[in-house]
């Protein structure tokens, strides 16, 4: 009897050879990031102004490779997948970063799993431009984003309340904004002040964090960056908060204890991956903002 090969609701390759253990193989673009990732990407590309021309479905060969009676099999499965297809045209204030872009551009994105996209140029176009849609892509687009996928949470609240990026719209997301008519002027004036008081409170927040973490007891530059050198991350937000921490090192040199102190009490010690974002690109704004070509 043959070997069954079938692929599982949940995205997984089951192998079953009879008389012998079923074998489970995962399949990169079909793991537990894929829907959130989507969302992200459509939120992102949106945010950049990047039309999304169309989703295109179609089909990709795995391989699966099983023993059976000491022969090693190969056996090819099709899995159905999709891609965005998206129209660029690259906004004011990049010229700099891509100077040989000046028309319209299509990207294909293909989910990779974990979280990550693989960002292909259509069409005839010279290297400059192949180089320059990258350096986009690289410098903008994927720190845009990582960080919207990081605070998915948030971008729940943006869509569901159909609000802005704004951070006030985040604290203000879990309560219910829609005022009844029904109820009395005084109600509904104690809710807009209440509102009022949560987003003052909010702005001063950068200087309360400041003061807060003066405050802490502080370990020595020495003991920090030793601790840094073995951390080791784990999971997809340890590892896209680590990959930001070296970037940021390369950006400012001249920062470098700054980011190490941020990076340790926010990430190695906490796991507070927001607080050391909206501090991180506080302290090194071209982050996302621009980049050198």
């Amino acid at each position: 009897m043959p070997a069954r090969v079938r692929l599982t609701y949940d995205g997984k390759v089951k192998v079953k050879v009879p008389g012998r253990r079923r074998e489970v193989f995962e399949v990169p673009f079909l793991d537990k990031y894929r829907k959130r990732a989507f969302r992200n990407l459509r939120f992102t590309l949106q945010h950049l102004n990047m039309e999304i021309i169309e989703e295109e479905s179609i089909k990709r060969v795995i391989e699966v490779s099983y023993e059976d009676e000491g022969v090693i099999h190969n056996h090819k499965l099709q899995v159905e997948d999709k891609t965005l297809h998206a129209l660029f045209i690259p906004p004011q204030g990049t010229h700099r970063l891509c100077p040989s872009l000046k028309g319209k551009y299509k990207i294909i994105f293909s989910y990779e799993g974990k979280g990550v996209f693989n960002a292909s140029p259509v069409g005839e176009l010279s290297e400059k431009e192949k180089e320059d849609i990258e350096r986009f892509v690289r410098y903008i687009l994927r720190p845009h984003y990582s960080l919207a996928f990081i605070n998915d949470s948030a971008l729940q609240n943006i869509q569901n309340k159909e609000a802005n990026n704004e951070v006030a719209t985040q604290i203000l997301g879990n309560e219910d904004s829609i005022e009844k008519r029904s109820e009395p002027q005084e109600v509904t004036d104690a809710i807009r002040t209440e509102k009022q008081r949560k987003i003052q409170k909010h702005k001063h927040q950068g200087k309360k964090e400041k003061l807060f973490i003066s405050s802490e007891k502080v370990t020595a530059i020495e003991e920090i960056k030793a601790k840094i050198k073995k951390f080791k991350p784990r999971g997809l937000k340890e590892n896209l908060a680590y990959r930001r921490y070296l970037q940021a090192l390369s950006y400012a040199p001249d920062k470098r204890e700054e980011i190490d102190k941020l990076f340790y009490n926010e990430i190695v010690e906490r796991k507070n991956f927001e607080r050391f974002y909206r501090h991180l690109y506080l302290l090194i704004p071209k982050l996302i903002e621009s980049a050198l070509p």
